[in-house]
């Protein structure tokens, strides 16, 4: 085990093992979260810049097999306004991952965590789907977050759960 995770000892190096599987149980049964369950505790135990471009690479491949049978039900047109938001916001993000030092990064990662919980918890609802411009700000949001932190979820989430589109509020 020291030479796998050299500065961790073997309690931790079982918590962070415990944590992915975890994480992926909660991906594998809900369809997204990974994220969100694994990266405030990885952190808590690798720099936040080692955790956070690994992150999207296992999300790509756990949801591979998902992409089938949900681009039929996908609400193209907003996804299209949140990916140039997200492409436009991402580099900000990689940016803040490389310049704040990594306890700024933690407490970023869990203001994220704590902010996408409060605001899930409040069920929020639009009234009318957002105009152009806020999806595509929020789509700058999710790519900001991602970029620095690995959790460009919350947004985009909450954008589709608060969405008047039924379409749109399908996860899986």
């Amino acid at each position: 085990m020291s030479a796998f995770l050299p500065h961790m000892s073997v309690g931790a190096a079982i918590l962070v093992f415990g944590t992915v599987f975890l994480a992926g149980f909660l991906r594998g049964f809900t369809g997204f979260g990974f994220a969100l369950a694994a990266v405030p505790v990885l952190t808590l135990f690798v720099e936040p810049a080692a955790v956070v471009p690994a992150i999207p690479i296992v999300a790509m491949v756990a949801g591979a097999e998902q992409l089938r049978r949900a681009w039929k039900d996908a609400n193209w047109h907003a996804i299209y306004r949140l990916l140039i938001g997200a492409v436009i916001g991402a580099p900000f993000g990689v940016f803040a991952l490389t310049y704040f030092p990594a306890n700024v990064m933690r407490i970023m990662i869990g203001l994220v965590l704590l902010g996408a919980a409060l605001a899930l918890w409040r069920g929020y609802r639009f009234k009318r789907r957002p105009p152009t411009g806020a999806q595509v700000g929020i789509g700058v949001a999710s790519g900001l977050l991602n970029g620095a932190t690995a959790m460009g979820g919350p947004p985009v989430i909450i954008f589709f759960l608060a969405s008047p589109d039924r379409k749109s509020t399908r996860l899986n």
